[in-house]
């Protein structure tokens, strides 16, 4: 089924005057640079409806996957917020995120977390000492480990700290014991078994181009 157009064919100049829908996006620490948030508007060409869901596979699962610590969706007309989405939960209403944020410190529930041993150069440029994982596949509606491993490792090999760290230990979120290391090139080596057959077994991404290695 083709999009619905509107009447006029060509669109106009995307922002804050002329789109319907704006999604306000928080980056992590590793994507702060050059800004710590920005906005992204939805274009006019086509439906409201086809024009939205447009915007989020562009931002939430293309440029800003796994990169953002909120994002928020407002309707420009009335600016009222929609929708919100923070690491390691599917989308929930601004109602439910207020009652989360009120019910949970950032990030408690990730299922991963990782300790960062800086380089000399960089222990005192108030780099976080610890770094989380985001669990939630917006796009396909998942959580699993597999995803927070990815998203670790695009923090730590995309993001600023790259090439900042001499080495990396991966822990359990919630019982807090070693799953992983990684080293200077991005390559994991799984130190616990129970870990290593959930990331071994994943269909959502090939291991090789993660450049994973799995000890025996």
């Amino acid at each position: 089924m083709q999009p619905i157009k509107r009447k006029s064919s060509k669109s106009k100049k995307v922002g804050k005057d002329t789109s319907v829908y704006r999604l306000y996006v928080e980056f992590l620490p590793a994507f702060v640079m050059p800004r710590e948030n920005m906005c992204y508007y939805s274009n006019n060409r086509f439906s409201d409806d086809y024009e939205l869901k447009a915007l989020k596979r562009r931002v939430l699962y293309g440029s800003c996957f796994a990169k953002y610590k909120r994002a928020m969706l407002f309707h420009q007309p009335t600016g009222q917020c929609l929708s919100v989405w923070v690491p390691g939960q599917a989308e929930m209403s601004y109602e439910n995120y207020v009652a989360f944020k009120s019910s949970n410190t950032p990030f408690t529930k990730s299922y991963l977390t990782a300790l960062v041993v800086y380089k000399r150069d960089y222990k005192n440029q108030n780099l976080p000492k610890y770094i989380y994982s985001s669990d939630h596949d917006p796009a396909k509606q998942q959580k699993g480990f597999d995803i927070a491993l990815r998203s670790l490792l695009l923090q730590l090999t995309e993001g600023k700290f790259q090439h900042t760290y001499t080495g990396v230990v991966i822990y359990h979120g919630e019982q807090k014991h070693e799953v992983a290391r990684i080293n200077t090139q991005g390559h994991v080596t799984c130190t616990n078994a129970d870990f290593r057959e959930k990331i071994h077994k994943s269909s959502r991404f090939r291991l090789p181009e993660l450049g994973v290695y799995i000890t025996r």
